[in-house]
């Protein structure tokens, strides 16, 4: 009987270190998410790093900006399709 008890218990220690040592990969992960974040919006805010330094002053400029991107989607779009009718 003793050993019946002892396995068991060795089974539920087993069980609960298994379960917190994903639990702390998962902390980490999120906790490495929420540096890269604070650290890409720190460098948007103050760097303008992932800006070219452009800013948009009236309705029209806002216009032409988002035809340009569309362009630039659309072109991209285009060219995934022709690397998958390749695939």
């Amino acid at each position: 009987m003793a050993k019946d008890l002892f396995d068991k218990m060795a089974e539920e220690e087993k069980g609960s270190t298994s379960k917190g040592g994903s639990k702390k990969i998962i902390l980490l992960v999120l906790i490495a998410v929420v540096a890269v974040a604070c650290v890409a919006g720190f460098l948007m805010l103050y760097g303008g790093v992932f800006t070219d330094g452009e800013t948009i002053a009236n309705k029209d400029q806002a216009a032409d900006a988002l035809s340009g991107l569309g362009n630039d989607v659309n072109g991209i779009a285009e060219d995934l399709k022709g690397m998958e009718g390749n695939l």
